[in-house]
């Protein structure tokens, strides 16, 4: 039996970055959701069952007037993927708003189909919180990462972390407040 040494000391699963996005982009958010408005979110197979997922969501659109906000995430997207994780990528999905109030959240789930179509598959997972954790109780980012118990993610305002989309995680429930996030999804060719 034949072992291969990781080059990389860096044996974590997710990066984390404070401070990702320019107070434009954060405020360019806001007006969107403000123009555009919410609606409950569903899921993947299972419609509107609220025991898995309670959040109410609103993709942005790619178009001219949300371009800097993404080439801001392309640029971040990039950095942590050639710093942490080097594999090959080709498109991030549209970006989603998420509100969880009082009881939101999203039981344990993987973001990846491992055999996408057109040879794409998501890869790599991305979480940004837009509102001072002090807002609301509860609502924590949590992964598990193959250990005795789940990984939860000490996130501050503005803050970004990135996993693979392959990983389990969840939202626990929000107990008071209203936690805001945008999550987002890049696709790359498949792993196998």
């Amino acid at each position: 039996m034949m072992y291969i040494r990781n080059p990389n000391e860096d044996r974590t699963w997710e990066a984390y970055i404070d401070n990702c996005l320019s107070e434009e982009s954060i405020k360019d958010v806001e007006k969107y959701i403000q123009e555009q408005g919410l609606e409950e979110a569903g899921t993947v197979g299972h419609g509107d069952e609220q025991s898995i997922r309670q959040t109410n969501i609103r993709f942005i659109e790619i178009n001219e007037s949300t371009q800097p906000f993404y080439n801001e995430i392309n640029n971040i997207v990039n950095h942590v993927n050639v710093g942490k994780y080097n594999w090959q990528i080709n498109s991030i999905e549209p970006i989603q708003y998420s509100e969880y109030e009082q009881g939101g959240h999203y039981t344990w789930h993987s973001d990846c189909i491992l055999k996408g179509a057109n040879n794409n598959t998501r890869k790599i997972s991305f979480s940004i919180l837009l509102n001072d954790p002090s807002e609301f109780e509860g609502g924590d980012l949590q992964l598990y990462k193959f250990g005795d118990e789940p990984d939860t993610m000490q996130m501050k305002k503005n803050s970004v972390v990135f996993f693979p989309s392959f990983l389990l995680h969840r939202v626990t429930p929000v107990t008071k407040g209203t936690r805001k996030a945008l999550v987002g999804w890049v696709h790359g060719p498949n792993f196998v």
